[in-house]
């Protein structure tokens, strides 16, 4: 067994060479055993790493030997780690779990213990803590989503949620312009990790699809996120008014908005601000390139009214934390534009094609909220 007496010419008595060969390879095996080696050259995705490590392990990985490395990217799902291009192993957190999205972040730098066959991150996050490894994923089309493990169960949850947008009108043939699409709307709810179920089916509302002939406009869809909430969408666009906002408990429905805070859409008039600050803004309607969609704050802004003279469409409503709602046509003939996601109310057209709504979206915390 190596101890850690030191050898030199003035040892008495002076140790042979044998001895003192035998004892710096045992001081070299403790150094080796106590080392942390840097990987370079990390690639791979975030999920599949690969790096180097020089000199390369002739030997293969030893029980407790520890590495350095900086993730190349941030990781989606459970993470391997594949150094010098052997057998990819396990990379899991410090309290043993495997690595759930966004706990590997880029740039990161952390070291790693190889233990029973996975390499346990020791230092410099992935261990489980709510706090320092914070989870977010935005979902931006219908999934069944699976809960993460590694989070205590009085870890914060945040989920947030938005309705699509509806599409704008167009003219009912006596010159008249389509008004602008309703935004959806924005809900949210707080509970805690051990609340959620195991998976979820999330359905995103689709937006209202933009229209090239009729005047009426498609409403948006709701965005379900299982029993936990529904953000609801915004109505459709339409020669007779713009369609009104999403609210937090119905959808638009023609241009009246979605209790309690969808905006109204307006007939010959610019659409209403969302009424609360989780509501969508409603439509414009009419022949004045002022009459703009409503503004809102999470939820998605209202489609600006189609005009069919130079003068072009008025604006689309905006919004703080949601999709701004599409600008109405520049020309008679030309369309009206597209809601931005999450939830913009699309613009209307004249003899053209009208905006279609933004879609919807969900997204999900853990820790850090």
């Amino acid at each position: 067994m190596a101890d850690r007496s030191l050898y030199s010419h003035l040892s008495d008595p002076a140790p042979s060479g044998l001895q003192f060969l035998e004892q710096y390879g045992d001081r070299l095996g403790q150094l080796f055993a106590a080392a942390i080696w840097p990987l370079s050259n990390v690639g791979g995705t975030g999920d599949a790493v690969t790096a180097t490590l020089d000199p390369p392990l002739t030997a293969g990985l030893l029980e407790h030997m520890r590495f350095s490395i900086a993730w190349a990217a941030t990781n989606t799902d459970n993470m391997t780690l594949s150094i010098d291009g052997g057998t990819p192993v396990p990379v899991l957190t410090a309290a043993g779990f495997a690595m759930a999205g966004g706990q590997a972040q880029a740039g990161a730098r952390v070291i790693l213990e190889y233990v029973g066959g996975a390499f346990v991150i020791v230092s410099g996050g992935g261990s489980g803590s709510s706090a320092a490894d914070p989870y977010y994923i935005a979902i931006t089309a219908s999934t069944t989503w699976v809960k993460p493990s590694g989070f205590a169960d009085n870890t914060p949850v945040l989920i947030e949620a938005w309705g699509a947008g509806g599409s704008g009108g167009r003219y009912n043939g006596l010159s008249v312009p389509g008004g602008g699409g309703g935004g959806g709307g924005y809900v949210a709810r707080r509970l805690l990790y051990a609340d959620l179920p195991p998976s979820i089916s999330i359905i995103i509302g689709a937006g209202g699809a933009s229209i090239t002939g009729g005047d009426t406009g498609n409403v948006g869809g709701s965005t379900t996120v299982g029993t936990l909430l529904t953000a609801w969408g915004g109505g459709r666009g339409a020669s007779s008014g713009g369609g009104g906002g999403g609210g937090e408990t119905a959808a638009g429905n023609g241009s009246v908005g979605g209790a309690p805070g969808g905006g109204a859409g307006g007939a010959t008039a610019a659409g209403d601000a969302a009424r609360t600050i989780w509501g969508g803004g409603g439509g414009g309607q009419g022949t004045n390139a002022n009459l703009v969609g409503g503004a809102a704050v999470f939820g998605g802004g209202g489609g600006g009214t189609g005009l069919g003279s130079s003068t072009g469409g008025a604006a689309g409503g905006v919004s703080v934390f949601g999709g701004a709602g599409g600008r109405g046509c520049t020309s008679s003939g030309g369309a009206g534009t597209a809601g931005s996601a999450p939830g913009g109310g699309g613009g209307g057209a004249h003899t053209g094609a009208s905006g279609a709504g933004g879609r919807g979206e969900a997204r999900i915390w853990i820790g850090g909220v």
